[in-house]
């Protein structure tokens, strides 16, 4: 008993210590000479904080009312499994098993979106960097898709391309955007093996790019390689889940130490990497668990 109420209080302190020495190593970057490096500490640690104008909270408080309605929704969807290795609803990937067909409710799926807290850092990356060509790989059900397209437009310019493997998922994720009024984005379903180049393609010079789909590592390594020739000279790469495997951390390891990455800071649920001529005589990797 007494060792289970110790591992409680533990567990507990664990993580606010984790936020205080993320925090600490945020602000060091805020503070930094280089532009770059402080515009992306600064983004992360405002955040992380909330920081949020009043017509910025209108938008998020539209997108998470939307989140409600479909936590909400118990309809049941089909959709195709695309390989993952996994039951995980995050996990709609890209190479496609006609023999696997799974049945979620809307709700269920809903729950494998990006929660507020990771929404506002890519609204917040979004609103600092100003990127005008974005692209992101799972759309899921459009709600992470809404707080950088929402960022996009209170930015005034710019659009988000959102890739997206199951058809059914599209469409659930085409009717978020239409309701919030998001008409700068445009899902693209498919695998992301079959329509990521003509995206890339198509998308001219690329300066954002989010990667929620396909959680393995070779593909992930994989997209990483066929997007670089199309980026812009100064672009933002984030990737989801880094730690959610061993071969995703290796992924992630491996993208950190590329010659072609300026910088990149891990947030332990998120990695974001700066890719191109960012000014920096070496190369920075900051580690920021949140």
């Amino acid at each position: 008993m007494v060792t289970s109420v110790v591992r409680q209080v533990a567990k507990a302190s664990v993580y606010p210590y984790r936020r205080i020495q993320a925090m600490r190593t945020l602000r060091v970057m805020s503070a930094h000479p280089n532009p770059s490096i402080a515009a992306l500490g600064a983004a992360v640690r405002d955040g992380v904080a909330g920081r949020f104008a009043p017509i910025e909270g209108a938008w998020i408080k539209h997108i998470e009312h939307r989140r409600d309605e479909l936590l909400n929704n118990h309809n049941e969807i089909q959709y195709t499994d695309y390989g993952a290795g996994s039951t995980s609803p995050r996990n709609i990937v890209s190479q496609p098993d006609e023999n696997s067909t799974t049945t979620l409710t809307v709700s269920k799926m809903c729950e494998a979106s990006r929660p507020p807290f990771w929404g506002g850092i890519l609204f917040r990356l979004i609103r600092e960097f100003r990127p005008v060509t974005c692209i992101e790989l799972g759309t899921c059900l459009g709600i992470s898709g809404s707080y950088q397209a929402a960022a996009l437009r209170m930015n005034s310019t710019g659009s988000l391309r959102t890739l997206e493997g199951s058809a059914a998922l599209a469409s659930l994720a085409e009717e978020t955007f239409e309701l919030l009024g998001v008409e700068n984005t445009t899902v693209v379903p498919g695998p992301f093996r079959e329509t990521l180049v003509d995206v890339l393609k198509a998308a001219g010079p690329v300066d954002y790019m989010f990667n929620d789909g396909h959680h393995d590592r070779d593909a992930v390594l994989e997209y990483f390689e066929k997007s670089l020739p199309y980026l812009s000279n100064q672009a933002i790469m984030v990737f989801d889940d880094i730690n959610w495997s061993p071969g995703m951390r290796d992924a992630w390891k491996t993208i950190k130490a590329d010659p072609r990455v300026a910088e990149t800071v891990d947030l332990r649920q998120l990695g974001i990497a700066l890719i191109g001529d960012y000014g920096l005589d070496h190369k920075v990797n900051y580690h920021a668990p949140l």
